[in-house]
């Protein structure tokens, strides 16, 4: 009988434990949807932040495009060269971004990413 009893209390044992390792993965499972849930959320706001900072600049700077444009235009008797001096500055530009693509965007946005993920939830 003795021999039963204890088979009794193993069986009961690993049945506890069975219950508690499944509360367990059941509650780890909540925590990482609500940390995932977090880190998507922040960075879809900074992607909508970013993308409605990026439409503001590109008018501001279509706009100043143009005063540039004009005023260079009158500066030299054609709007034609004024216009010019204006694509010629930004093709310089475009090429600047392009040799340096790497350090000025693609690093950045990477190390945006990274921080997002493995931010500390604590701090």
């Amino acid at each position: 009988m003795d021999k039963k009893a204890e088979e009794m209390q193993t069986i009961e044992f690993a049945e506890k434990l069975k219950v508690q390792v499944e509360e367990y993965m059941d509650i780890r499972g909540e925590l990482f949807k609500a940390t995932f849930t977090e880190k998507v959320s922040k960075a879809f706001s900074k992607l909508v932040t970013a993308i409605i900072l990026m439409i503001l600049a590109f008018f501001m700077i279509l706009f100043f495009s143009l005063v540039a444009g004009f005023y260079f235009g009158n500066q030299f008797g054609s709007l034609m060269q004024g216009f010019m001096i204006v694509a010629f500055f930004y093709l310089l530009m475009l090429i600047i971004i392009i040799l340096f693509r790497k350090s000025l965007i693609q690093n950045r946005v990477i190390n945006s990413i990274i921080s997002i993920i493995y931010e500390d939830n604590e701090a």
